[in-house]
């Protein structure tokens, strides 16, 4: 079983707008053109089973209508329905009534909750977010950040490692998964400050650009039982990013048995697949 942890999907009205503005802004490509239909080609190609579809609130008033998308991705009246794309949910830490959203969101169905710091405008040690870590928690939601630095937004990174390693004691009380490798461009302070600890990594957007070296240091202290594979579809390749991980990273370092936890039986544990 291969799962990739994330990646991002647009309603097909707006798809289009959306991965023209984000290419444009981090000056990246992009290789499915956003939609649903165009992840599960992607997966096909790529064999991979499962895709977890991370969608984020980025305006508070915005969070109905990015929460509808994602509820549309559970409906099995949906034409987009199926069962092999994950939605997860998100809300937004200025949003007064976080608290309400993410009880419904958990009674919904969702398995998860994403939040982007530098696209929220918060920092991940903000006081603000701590009864919200700890509501997250006693609710049993996977919580995914984005971690390190953000392509599109370089001057603003709100989960440094040394920001992550201020609240750790209530991150490792979630299923905390850090995007990118822990923290993207910043794995010297990852190695340093966050492997070991009882919190999952997902490799996207990271393993081609970080150097082969690095990025099987940081799976030997953290541990090959702590890592998600993840691609950030649609900016990256889901094919590429499977075959690379086997054969460039991995090859001569993990068993078998490693590495398919890493693509999937991690993945599926912690999504109670």
């Amino acid at each position: 079983m291969i799962i990739d942890f994330h990646t991002h999907c647009f309603p097909d009205n707006l798809a289009k707008s959306a991965i023209d503005t984000l290419s444009a802004i981090s000056n990246i490509d992009h290789f499915t053109n956003g939609t649903i239909s165009g992840l599960k080609d992607s997966m096909s190609q790529a064999k991979i089973d499962y895709s977890v579809v991370l969608n984020i609130v980025v305006k508070k008033h915005q969070t109905e209508k990015t929460n509808l998308f994602a509820r549309g991705l559970l409906d099995k009246n949906n034409p987009d329905y199926d069962k092999s794309i994950i939605p997860f949910a998100s809300i937004h830490p200025d949003d007064e009534t976080w608290r309400e959203r993410l009880v419904k969101l958990k009674a919904d169905g969702f398995k998860g909750i994403k939040l982007h710091p530098d696209y929220q405008g918060f920092s991940i040690n903000d006081y603000k977010m701590e009864p919200i870590y700890t509501e997250i928690a006693r609710l049993g939601l996977i919580l995914v950040f984005h971690s390190g630095i953000d392509i599109g937004y370089p001057e603003s990174v709100g989960a440094s490692p040394d920001k992550i390693a201020d609240v750790l004691p209530l991150l490792e009380k979630c299923k905390t998964v850090l995007a990118h490798m822990g923290a993207y461009g910043q794995y010297k302070d990852v190695l340093a400050l966050l492997c070991n600890k009882n919190i999952f990594f997902d490799t996207s957007y990271s393993l081609d650009k970080m150097g082969d070296e690095t990025a099987r240091n940081i799976i030997r202290k953290h541990g090959f039982e702590k890592i998600l594979f993840g691609t950030d579809s649609p900016w990256v390749n889901q094919a590429f990013y499977v075959n690379y991980l086997r054969n460039n990273i991995c090859k001569d370092f993990l068993s078998a048995k490693q590495v398919n936890a890493i693509l999937g039986g991690n993945a599926s544990s912690l999504l109670g697949l």
